[in-house]
């Protein structure tokens, strides 16, 4: 996806060659008459307008330039479209505010120039509306990634710690693609493994116990757009194989079905996992590695990117009513912190912040919120006044009991409820996952 551009022309044939045009590379969008221009601008978001000046054959009006004035309103570029001769007219559109003319016999050569002399690049400005970052090495790699997925459906990689942003960066690239199609997103870790062939490619009624009806699956939905699989290293091998089949035939078999159904779709899928330990051990296949890492994308924690954390505060203001103000020695405390959870921690703590009475924001409150209780006066012992207090009066193993329970709420408040993670995390088992987590529902219910 390049930029949103609107063409005002009143001749249906000349309108149709130029949207045809426009539509290569970027989104364009057709009015044929005064009213209709208006209506489009108000309506929608325009990069660029081009605009004929004669919107009405039979008259010699020049309605072309009320159009360029509402874009000016709106500080919308304008191009004004012309035939040879017309200087006059082309001077009265500069005083109307448009940016540049071209000559209609030009357009598709002189195209792109306009719009980059106008608008400059497409990439740059889409990561500037969509992606919370300035950090030039980042940028680089994000315009890397959306230049080589524009065009073409070659699977792509996310990596990064949890909260980094993986599944809002894979709705990006989506969107900048110009398959209009759906997005289809999933997470791996939150299904088991007997379940998983009928999530990915559905299911005809009494194909096993309790398909009481035919299913789609996610890339049968996804056909068309793009198929997201967050923390693909849940995938067992034998799932890999199916799916791996599927990236090179294209075709898939529903459970329980002979019927073969062609599907084409992007495949990104995201990881926090070391790909490549799980390799040496047998849990992960080296040829469906290679085959989803088509493009890999590692994403930077948040502490690599401390200077995006002015941008994502400002960001968050413009969508509040009420606006959180910051000293400086709170900013200073904000841009020394760790960030374990990273933009989602980020995220949560100005949700936080907002629900208090203070707008303005010392270091005092950011330490509240970020520091464990007690850190300052027993950062040399673990053994704090409660845990003590706890092991006197309950008894070690009760008191055990709890701390594990802590422990596992706070790693589940950093990276969400997703099993792999959390007992990579803890180091813990799945069947001791599960007992936490049955104890954590009904508080959470």
């Amino acid at each position: 996806m390049g930029f949103q551009i609107l063409i005002v022309e009143d001749d249906q044939l000349i309108g149709a060659y130029l949207k045809e045009i426009v539509s290569k590379h970027h989104r364009a969008f057709l009015c044929r008459d005064l009213q209709s221009a208006k209506k489009a601008i108000s309506q929608t978001h325009f990069d660029l307008v081009f605009t004929d000046l004669n919107l009405i054959p039979t008259k010699e009006s020049l309605e072309g330039l009320e159009v360029i004035e509402t874009c000016k309103e709106r500080n919308i570029p304008s191009v004004v479209l012309t035939s040879h001769g017309e200087e006059a007219v082309i001077q009265q559109a500069f005083q109307k505010g448009c940016s540049h003319y071209l000559v209609k016999d030009e357009f598709e050569s002189e195209l792109e120039r306009i719009i980059r002399n106008t608008l400059g690049d497409p990439i740059e400005k889409y990561i500037d509306r969509y992606l919370n970052t300035t950090c030039s090495d980042y940028r680089a790699l994000l315009k890397s990634v959306l230049e080589r997925s524009q065009y073409s459906n070659t699977p792509i990689l996310l990596t990064g710690d949890t909260g980094v942003g993986k599944t809002h960066l894979a709705k990006v690239i989506h969107s900048f693609t110009d398959q209009a199609g759906p997005f289809v997103s999933k997470n791996l870790s939150e299904l088991s493994d007997h379940v998983i062939e009928s999530e990915l490619f559905g299911h005809k009624k009494g194909a096993f116990t309790g398909a009481l009806e035919d299913k789609k699956g996610w890339i049968e939905k996804a056909n068309g757009g793009t198929l997201f699989l967050d923390e693909i290293g849940s995938l067992s091998p034998k799932a890999q194989v199916k799916l791996l089949k599927v990236l090179e035939e294209k075709i898939i078999t529903p459970v329980g079905s002979t019927e073969e159904i062609k599907v084409d779709f992007k495949l990104i899928t995201a990881t926090c996992d070391d790909l490549q330990s799980k390799i040496q051990n047998g849990e992960f296949r080296v040829d469906f590695y290679f085959r989803i890492k088509g493009i890999e994308m590692p994403i930077p924690a948040l502490k690599d990117r401390i200077n995006d954390l002015d941008k994502v505060i400002r960001d968050y203001n413009d969508n509040q009513t009420r606006k959180l103000f910051f000293t400086d020695d709170a900013l200073n405390t904000l841009k020394n912190y760790d960030w374990p959870g990273n933009f989602r921690e980020l995220q949560s703590l100005l949700t936080s912040l907002s629900s208090q009475r203070e707008s303005l924001i010392t270091e005092d409150i950011i330490k509240k919120l970020t520091q464990p209780k007690n850190s300052d006066d027993h950062s040399n012992t673990f053994l704090t006044p409660k845990l003590s207090n706890d092991i006197l009066t309950h008894g070690l193993p009760e008191a055990v009991r709890r701390l594990e329970f802590e422990a596992f709420k706070k790693v589940v408040s950093l990276y969400g409820m997703k099993p792999n993670k959390i007992c990579d995390a803890l180091k813990i088992s799945k069947s001791v996952f599960y007992r936490l987590q049955a104890q954590l529902e009904p508080t959470h219910g």
